[in-house]
């Protein structure tokens, strides 16, 4: 018994590794192949061992081979198979799913473009294939099409959404540098004597920097290497728009504000907090 599941299991990791080097070669299995499940498995194993940003880009990829198989069906057996139409639009809706809960809105807009270019080629297969099918797969194609237009403008809603509001906070924050730029302030203690670089987050993205310096109770643009690294979350700015030191100095032992080094800060605060 143990030498036939041994044996078993020799074939399947043969034949597993074989369609791998298959795919990576560009050799593709067919529904109509008897080795199609390994192919069907292989997506999985892709799927479940990529990180979350990568998988829309591996569902946009397999809804891709679904519409081939799709074609290549209708082609050589005169019929769409709705089952892959319905796999095809599973894909599609796990690609948008995954691509709305990517944070990096660079990562974001990179996605859209794929969606983009997808949608606007899967439009054009399945508009070919549309006349060929029956009734009801028509009818499943004229709604997979409009609810994936739906999809997309959602998404691009949400990454506009999303670019407004940091375009709103930089602009904000080269107007607080434009006013403290080039001024004395006898507010600022008199031997504080920092250049400071000053990074704001929009999740992993930086969107705003600049380097200060602070010295003889005045505040100048500067290009010298840091002495002190702030770097804030664009919510700390949101929040302190307007509000007094007090309210905003909780911020720097969050994880909202990383300051390097943090011994540098434990000095400067109580000077500029009395």
């Amino acid at each position: 018994m143990k030498a036939k599941i041994l044996s078993l299991s020799i074939i399947l990791l043969f034949l597993f590794s074989g369609t791998c080097q298959a795919k990576f070669f560009g050799i593709k299995f067919y529904p109509d192949s008897p080795f199609y499940f390994l192919e069907k498995i292989v997506d999985g194993i892709e799927y479940t061992i990529a990180n979350p940003d990568a998988r829309a880009k591996i569902c946009l990829g397999n809804a891709r081979e679904r519409l081939q198989e799709i074609e290549y069906m209708l082609e050589k057996h005169g019929k769409v198979d709705e089952e892959l139409l319905r796999e095809y639009d599973k894909e599609m809706n796990k690609s948008f799913e995954h691509g709305m809960k990517i944070s990096s809105l660079a990562k974001k807009q990179e996605i859209l473009k794929l969606i983009e270019e997808a949608t606007t080629y899967h439009k054009s297969v399945l508009e070919k294939i549309e006349g060929k099918v029956s009734e009801q797969a028509r009818k499943k194609i004229e709604m997979i099409i409009e609810d994936h237009e739906e999809y997309k403008h959602s998404f691009q809603k949400e990454i506009m959404q999303k670019k407004e509001v940091n375009e709103d906070i930089v602009e904000y924050l080269n107007d607080i540098l434009n006013q403290y730029a080039g001024k004395s302030y006898a507010t600022i203690p008199q031997d504080l004597n920092e250049v400071v670089l000053i990074r704001v987050y929009s999740e992993d993205e930086v969107i705003f920097s600049t380097t200060i310096s602070v010295r003889n109770q005045k505040v100048e643009v500067t290009n010298e290497n840091p002495t002190l690294i702030i770097e804030v979350d664009k919510e700390v700015i949101e929040d302190c728009k307007g509000k007094d030191f007090e309210h905003c100095k909780k911020y720097f032992f969050t994880g909202k504000v990383k300051v390097s080094p943090i011994s540098k800060v434990l000095t400067i605060l109580p000077k500029i907090s009395q």
